[in-house]
Formats: structure tokens, C-alpha cells, sequence
């Protein structure tokens, strides 16, 4: 930042959505530089036929791009709502473990009646109170 920026002035960044979030988002506005847009690439417009893709060619073109404002900005969800995010993930991935773990006991346990595979099939696994604290 201080070759960018050796007087201190405020920079304006922009860069490709990926999949590392949106930390660096977050760590340039923390030091008080503008990061409007953090585009999606397949918003991204590009010429036919351009197909050679270099970090400093799309690198160029972005800065070209942010200049004429042709960019797609993708919305940035604060700290909250990424928890928010974080936590809804991890109720999906807990109810595939669920299904699996339903999907496991009926089929090794191929001798059991009707009435114990329906009650199989019913069950709701809920993590202990020793665990969950």
C-alpha cells in the first residue's frame, strides 16, 4: 500500500468475486481505501474472440472497465450476515449427516419389521446437551 499510496491518499480498487469471500473487501475498506466493486467475472464484458487470459491483462482491463463504469458491482454482506451465511451452510451440511445417518441404519438393518423401519424413518437426531455447550 505504500508504494501505491505513499502520501497516504485514499485508492480505488476493484477485483474478480472468487471463492476466497470477501475478505479483502473487508481489509481494504478497514484502512479506508474505496472497494466499490468486486465483480462477478461472468459480468465481466469481453471482446469475441479474446480468449488469452493473463492476471495483467485482466488486470488492465478492469482498471479500463472501472474507469468507464462498466463494471457490475456484486453486493458485499457485512460481518453479521456472513455469520448469518456461515450458519445456515452449516445447517444444510447437519442435514445431510441426518440423512445419511437415516439412510444408514434402514438399509443395515435389512431384517428388521416394518414398525422398527418406520420408526427409523421418523427419527430426529438431536445432538446431546453435553455436546451442544
Amino acid at each position: 500500500m505504500r508504494q501505491l499510496s505513499p502520501n497516504g491518499e485514499r485508492l480505488n480498487f476493484c477485483y474478480e468475486a472468487g471463492p476466497c469471500g470477501y475478505g479483502l473487501y473487508q481489509e481494504l475498506t478497514a484502512l479506508g481505501h474505496a472497494c466499490v466493486v468486486v465483480v462477478a467475472p461472468s459480468l465481466i464484458p469481453r471482446r469475441p474472440g479474446d480468449r488469452v487470459k493473463t492476471d495483467r491483462r485482466d488486470a488492465l482491463m478492469l482498471a479500463r472497465l472501472r474507469r468507464l463504469g462498466e463494471l457490475t458491482a456484486v453486493w458485499v454482506p457485512d460481518a453479521e450476515q456472513e455469520a448469518m451465511r456461515d450458519l445456515i451452510r452449516a445447517c444444510d451440511v447437519l442435514k445431510g449427516v441426518e440423512l445419511r445417518m437415516r439412510q444408514f441404519f434402514l438399509s443395515s438393518s435389512p431384517e428388521l419389521g416394518l414398525a422398527q423401519r418406520e420408526q427409523i424413518s421418523q427419527m430426529v437426531f438431536i445432538p446431546s446437551q453435553n455436546h451442544a455447550k
